[in-house]
């Protein structure tokens, strides 16, 4: 079993899409490559070439629905969140 670590630095967010949350980050085994992961809520989208494994986004989704709940979202108490809890820590068995 190895740790996989998620370190999200930014959070965005648009008056466009305010059920949409988009996290800026970079995470184990991603040499220094930003992600991009957009959250609406219930269900997350890694929107970038860093391979996150699936059962580590679903383990980061249901830390983000704790952490942000459900849209419609409010950008400064996601900021806020954010601030308060930035890194997230997971088992993961890799598996070929």
């Amino acid at each position: 079993m190895h740790d996989f670590s998620v370190i999200i630095n930014s959070v965005k967010f648009t008056k466009k899409h305010p059920y949409t949350l988009v996290f800026i980050g970079t995470c184990s085994h991603s040499n220094d490559r930003e992600f991009t992961l957009r959250y609406t809520g219930s269900e997350l989208f890694n929107e970038s070439s860093v391979a996150i494994p699936t059962d580590i986004l679903e383990q980061l989704r249901e830390a983000l629905r704790e952490d942000f709940g459900h849209g419609i979202f409010d950008i400064k108490e996601a900021r806020k969140q954010l601030k308060a809890k930035h890194a997230y820590y997971f088992d993961y068995t890799y598996t070929k």
